[in-house]
């Protein structure tokens, strides 16, 4: 599926969760009471942002920011 950033950025601007892959491993973004948490499946290290602009400046796998990963990742499911 060829799903950029800006696609990305556009689908957590109207509440759209994703789930997708990097480097091996399973990867959720989901909108929840507390806030945009992005967390890898199986490990209890979650992020928590108070919005998804938060999320997307901030949040980040193996130190690096999702915009800088995001050619790697593998969309697996838009909810």
């Amino acid at each position: 599926m060829d799903y950029s950033f800006e696609n990305l950025k556009q689908d957590l601007s109207i509440g759209r969760e994703i789930e997708f892959n990097y480097s091996g491993r399973k990867f959720s973004i989901t909108n929840t009471p507390v806030g945009w948490s992005l967390a890898e499946y199986y490990k209890d290290d979650i992020q928590v942002f108070s919005s998804h602009q938060d999320l997307l400046q901030y949040g980040n796998i193996d130190g690096k920011v999702l915009q800088d990963i995001w050619s790697l990742v593998t969309v697996e499911t838009i909810y």
